[in-house]
C-alpha cells in the first residue's frame, strides 16, 4: 500500500493506527479537535440546477472550499489532536459515473492535512447507498478504512459508527447484527468493564439521532423512533456524548451545535462535559467568520457545501433530494 494512501486507511480491525487505548488511553489535560462534515464533492452544482439525486459532474467549489479549510486546520494552535468527517464525503452513489472522481480529487485535497492531525472517516448515505449491501459496504472500507471503529485520544474513548446500519440494514442484516454486537461491547466497556475507565465517551455517526427533540416524529433526517430511543438509552448509560452533522437546538446532552457542513474545533477539559459544554469550547466557523472563537483562534473556513450567510449566520441547504 502507497505510503500517500495510508492516512486513509487508518481505521482497520475496527481500532485505528496511532490512536489505539495502549497508546491514548491516560488523561493528559485539555486537548481540542476538528469536527467537518459533508464535503460531497458534486452537490453545489447539482443543488443550484434542481438535481440533487443527480451524480454531479462538476465539484471545482467543493474541492477549493475544502482546500480553504485544510490551510486554516494547518494553522490552527495549539494542534488539533484529530480531524474527523462525519459522512457523505462525496456526492455521487456507490458505483455511479462520477464516484470515482470525486473520491480521488477529495483525497488530494485532502493529503495537505498536516501529518500530524489525523484524519478520521465515517460513513453517510452517499458513501454506502441509502439502503447499504455487503458490495457497497466493502467499497467505502476499501477506500477510507472500517465502517465502525473505536480510537482513543488523550483517555477520551471514541466511537465511530456506521448509521446507515441503523437506518436501513434490510440488503444486509449481518452486518448490522455484527456492529449492534460490537458496540454493546463498546459500551459496556466503557461504563463498568475491566481495565482504564476513559474520561470521556464520544460517538460520531451521520444520521443524529433527532433534529429537535427525541420524541420527534420518523423523518428522512433522523433516525427510526424504535432504534433512535433504543440507541438514546444505551448512550445514557454509558455516558456518552453524541456528535453528527446536523444542526441542533439545545436538547440535552444529544443535541449538536454543528451546522450542516461547518468545522467544529471542539475543546476538552478536565471537568465532566454536560451540554452546552459548560466547561469546554464549542467554536463554530462559516466562510472565513467564527461565529465564536478565542481570541488565540484566526479565522477558518467552512468545509463543504453550505452558502456563507452573515456573521453568525449561515443558510446551508434546505431538505430535499439526496442530499
Amino acid at each position: 500500500m502507497a505510503e500517500a494512501e495510508d492516512i486513509f486507511l487508518r481505521a482497520k480491525q475496527r481500532t485505528f493506527t496511532g490512536l489505539t487505548e495502549d497508546e491514548q488511553k491516560e488523561w493528559k489535560g485539555p486537548f481540542c479537535f476538528i469536527q467537518a462534515a459533508d464535503p460531497q464533492l458534486g452537490l453545489m452544482k447539482t443543488w443550484r440546477e434542481g438535481d440533487c439525486d443527480g451524480g454531479g459532474d462538476e465539484w471545482t467549489d467543493e474541492v477549493q472550499l475544502t482546500q480553504q479549510a485544510v490551510e486554516a486546520v494547518n494553522k490552527l494552535s495549539p494542534r488539533p489532536k484529530f480531524m474527523v468527517l462525519c459522512g457523505d464525503l462525496v456526492h455521487a452513489m456507490p458505483s455511479t459515473r462520477y464516484r470515482e472522481g470525486q473520491e480521488r480529487d477529495l483525497k488530494v485535497a485532502l493529503r495537505g492535512t498536516d501529518p500530524s492531525i489525523p484524519l478520521v472517516f465515517v460513513s453517510g448515505n452517499h458513501d454506502l447507498g441509502n439502503t447499504p449491501t455487503p458490495e457497497t459496504v466493502a467499497q467505502f472500507c476499501n477506500a477510507w478504512g472500517d465502517d465502525y471503529f473505536s480510537f482513543w485520544v488523550g483517555g477520551v474513548l471514541c466511537l465511530v459508527l456506521n448509521s446507515q446500519l441503523f437506518f436501513d440494514a434490510s440488503a444486509c442484516p449481518d452486518l448490522r447484527d455484527a456492529q449492534e454486537a460490537w458496540l454493546e461491547g463498546q459500551l459496556q466497556r466503557a461504563s463498568q468493564g475491566p481495565g482504564v475507565t476513559p474520561k470521556h465517551v464520544l460517538v460520531f455517526q451521520h444520521i443524529p439521532l433527532y433534529l429537535k427533540t427525541p420524541d420527534e416524529e420518523d423523518d428522512y433526517f433522523n433516525l427510526q423512533t424504535a432504534t433512535r430511543q433504543s440507541l438514546i438509552g444505551r448512550f445514557k448509560r454509558a455516558a456518552v456524548h453524541f456528535k453528527h452533522r446536523f444542526n441542533h437546538k439545545d436538547q440535552g446532552d444529544f443535541a449538536m451545535p454543528c451546522k450542516e457542513g461547518h468545522i467544529l474545533v471542539n475543546w476538552f477539559k478536565k471537568a465532566d462535559i454536560q451540554y452546552p459544554f459548560e466547561h469546554g469550547e464549542v467554536i463554530n466557523y462559516t466562510f472565513g467568520r467564527c461565529i465564536n472563537k478565542p481570541s488565540h483562534y484566526k479565522d477558518t473556513y467552512v468545509l463543504s457545501n453550505s452558502v456563507a450567510g452573515e456573521e453568525g449566520n449561515s443558510s446551508g441547504i434546505s431538505p430535499g433530494g439526496q442530499w
